[in-house]
């Protein structure tokens, strides 16, 4: 009897864990395994994720996140391409955009918050990161991922990771998945760790690709069937590639951290490393992730590899990269270069704005079809913001003023910017 009972137990257990796993499934497979992969995988957001972008955009318009004044939530912001407006993504009359009502209105919690887009842009999801140990500051601050249309309408809680977990920077999707890596901690040791999600991207059940990736690795790019790792060891920087057909990972180049001076990022299923040679200038390294080709480009301004910044690649030619001399402190200068790695022609780009007391290259937001959303002037604007429960108006110093650019124009350094009419942020 007392087998019996312990039998009945032990189903009875089973039972229950299976039912609290919620879609949860872990396929650490062989590698020989074939899993006929039929899609196209593409990084949704920054490289970086959110720490230099919170923001996405499709062929018809840009989503960007404005922070209320007592740092409570998020407005969605949307600027049509086709109307040349900036408002927020709402169409309800007389609305405040300051409560739940409105479909711009998102929660704000511990971790931060990002915006990315389905590839055919029809819907737009909401980044939560959460917290690796969320127990103390409750069920709200979970990391989540929200999904809503792309007008922000029928918003809901596409997936919430929990108490244990944290959404990790960048993220990559095709037609049917997302595929994030997430911060967690071992119930039962409490040691972190770092785990490869895919989510189905219309009911959010989850398959975990990996159960432990190295400390140091997080996605960093996708094309084809394959997720690009970034991943920083103890003695060594290295690129590795997930293959989502046969769920294996494959090196595909490294470098000790003293090999060189520079800085590096992946474009598509391009790697790019910018080497330091002389004072004030370097080779572009440029690897086809599919074969390793590797091509150069000679004489790339490079002052240090921490002030180095690449800014973008466009129409598969141009490659944007931001560098600052600070050799002389009383006159540290931004500058912005193109590299056509088609031609190899090095090209400085010189319109600029006001910021923070510098003149600095204009930022791009986005691409526009055959043009660019760029930030171009700022000015002393006052915008209505929620501060304490109540809406109250606000000053908003270096407000952005964004206009469109054709690339024709910007590639060519010449002003001619089309000015976005703002609904959001008054002058």
């Amino acid at each position: 009897m007392k087998n019996k009972l312990i039998k009945l137990f032990c189903i009875s257990m089973m039972v229950f864990v299976a039912g609290c796993a919620q879609d949860v499934q872990s396929t650490e497979m062989s590698p020989a395994v074939d899993h006929e992969y039929q899609d196209t995988v593409a990084l949704v957001t920054d490289p970086y994720g959110p720490l230099l972008n919170s923001s996405a955009s499709t062929n018809t318009g840009y989503y960007e996140l404005l922070l209320s004044a007592d740092a409570t939530a998020n407005n969605i912001l949307y600027t049509d391409f086709t109307t040349k407006q900036r408002i927020y993504l709402c169409s309800a009359p007389n609305c405040t955009h300051d409560n739940d009502a409105c479909t711009s209105w998102m929660d704000y919690t511990a971790g931060g918050s990002y915006l990315f887009t389905s590839l055919d842009g029809q819907k737009l999801y909401y980044i939560q990161r959460g917290m690796e140990d969320s127990t103390e500051t409750g069920e709200k601050n979970t990391g989540k991922i929200f999904i809503m249309n792309a007008d922000g309408s029928e918003k809901k809680i596409l997936l919430d990771i929990g108490a244990d977990g944290r959404i990790s920077d960048a993220i990559a999707a095709d037609s049917q998945s997302i595929y994030v890596s997430i911060n967690t901690v071992d119930s039962f040791n409490a040691d972190p760790q770092k785990q490869l999600w895919r989510i189905d991207a219309s009911t959010g059940a989850v398959e975990v690709l990996s159960k432990k990736l190295p400390a140091g690795s997080r996605i960093f790019g996708a094309f084809d069937t394959k997720l690009i790792f970034q991943e920083a060891g103890e003695t060594r920087f290295s690129y590795k590639a997930y293959d989502l057909k046969t769920r294996t990972f494959e090196e595909l180049i490294s470098w000790d951290y003293d090999a060189f001076e520079g800085s590096h990022i992946v474009y598509g299923h391009r790697l790019f490393i910018l080497k330091k040679q002389d004072v004030d200038s370097g080779e572009l390294e440029i690897y086809d992730l599919r074969n390793m080709e590797r091509t150069t480009v000679q004489n790339v301004p490079i002052y240090s590899g921490d002030t180095t910044w690449f800014k973008g690649f466009y129409d598969d030619q141009n490659l944007i990269v931001d560098v600052t001399d600070n050799s002389d402190a009383s006159n540290i200068r931004f500058l912005r270069y193109n590299v056509d790695i088609v031609s190899g022609a090095v090209t400085e780009l010189t319109l600029v704005c006001s910021s923070n007391g510098y003149m600095r290259p204009i930022s791009i937001l986005c691409e526009a079809q055959d043009s660019l959303l760029v930030q171009y002037e700022t000015y002393n604007g006052t915008i209505r913001s929620a501060y304490n429960g109540q809406l109250t108006d606000m000053q908003m110093i270096d407000a952005p003023r964004l206009g469109l650019i054709s690339k024709s124009d910007y590639f060519s350094s010449t002003p001619n910017f089309i000015a976005v009419a703002d609904h959001v942020i008054s002058k």
